[in-house]
């Protein structure tokens, strides 16, 4: 089924009717009212952006978007985008039989999204060399999913995946993923915000800690009876991917911070596989020195530690602090 999230329909009654936050606001308000109890603050929205005649969804939406109006369980959707970080291509047993997934990034100038290959074709031309950094990519008749709170491009059998079409160019790429996000000092900080961006220095680092996934679809697997089960795939087979937690300083607070997967190893700078050597802990105390003391942009969202009693945050997407950013930030 498909997926529009309160806010995105809120962006979209604007965009298309010119209402303010709190004409929107009375408008599913007065919907609640009226329907209390049977609908959520969501539902609420549907109807009232229905009955404003607006169409959340629609046929050129669902064959070509643009990565920021990208939503869970969208069918035919076509994209074009630039490669910004390519990932390996891992091995995996179904029945009987050894499989194949790989994955990339890519992005447009509203936003990145992780676009992953499970047809032999697509995957011959990850490992030929085809798909790499900077180059622009066309994908058609995929589909969208939802992996950890990210949304991700599926392609299958039938999907087409274009490396350089003529004609198509993407000059700039956004570095965040399909949402408003709002720089803020972390001593602004509040519970429960979402699409927040930060920008200071890693102070501390801590250990990476590891979880398994299910090599298939990538969700976390558990360990019954010796095996490891995944919800959808049953006994697989696992892979180890990294959480990473660390201490940010803007100059005008501290935050204890938490990255996973392509986060965690972005901030250490190496790949999934290196990252597991720093299980060693002499390894991982020499790797730290390199790794303290920079600066980074971390996009995400605030959630409160009970035991602590302390306001966190987790990471959606973090990128190394380069000079044209300062620049962005002094301008």
């Amino acid at each position: 089924m498909l997926r529009v999230g309160y806010d995105e329909i809120i962006e979209r009654i604007k965009k298309e009717k010119g209402l303010s936050d709190i004409e929107i606001k009375g408008k599913i308000d007065k919907k609640l009212s009226d329907l209390a109890g049977l609908i959520s603050k969501e539902g609420a929205a549907h109807i009232v952006a229905n009955e404003l005649g607006i169409k959340l969804f629609d046929k050129a939406m669902m064959e070509k978007v643009k990565i920021k109006d990208l939503l869970i369980g969208m069918r035919k959707v076509g994209i074009n985008g630039k490669v910004t970080s390519v990932f390996s291509v891992n091995s995996f047993i179904k029945d009987g039989k050894e499989r194949k997934v790989g994955s990339f990034m890519a992005g447009d100038e509203t936003g990145r999204v992780r676009i992953v290959v499970w047809d032999e074709k697509h995957i011959k031309e990850m490992e030929e060399g085809n798909i790499k950094e900077d180059v622009i990519v066309k994908v058609e008749n995929a589909y969208v999913k939802e992996n950890n709170g990210f949304k991700e491009i599926h392609l299958n059998g039938n999907s087409i995946l274009s490396v350089n079409p003529e004609g198509i160019k993407i000059e700039k790429v956004s570095d965040v993923k399909a949402a408003n996000i709002f720089r803020k000092k972390i001593n602004e900080l509040k519970e429960k915000e979402t699409n927040v961006s930060l920008i200071g220095t890693l102070v501390q680092l801590f250990q990476p800690r590891f979880f398994e996934v299910c090599s298939e679809c990538g969700k976390k697997a558990l360990l019954e009876n010796g095996s490891y089960n995944c919800e959808q795939h049953g006994i697989v087979s696992v892979k180890s991917v990294p959480v990473l937690n660390f201490v940010m300083d803007d100059g005008s607070g501290v935050i204890r911070t938490v990255a996973f997967r392509d986060n965690a190893c972005r901030i250490l700078k190496m790949d999934e596989e290196k990252v597991l050597e720093l299980k060693d802990n002499a390894k991982f105390e020499e790797h730290k020195l390199n790794i303290e003391g920079n600066q980074y942009v971390v996009d995400g969202r605030t959630s409160k530690n009970q035991m602590f009693e302390r306001v966190e945050f987790v990471a959606n997407n973090v990128k190394e602090v380069t000079p044209e950013i300062l620049m962005q930030e002094l301008g």
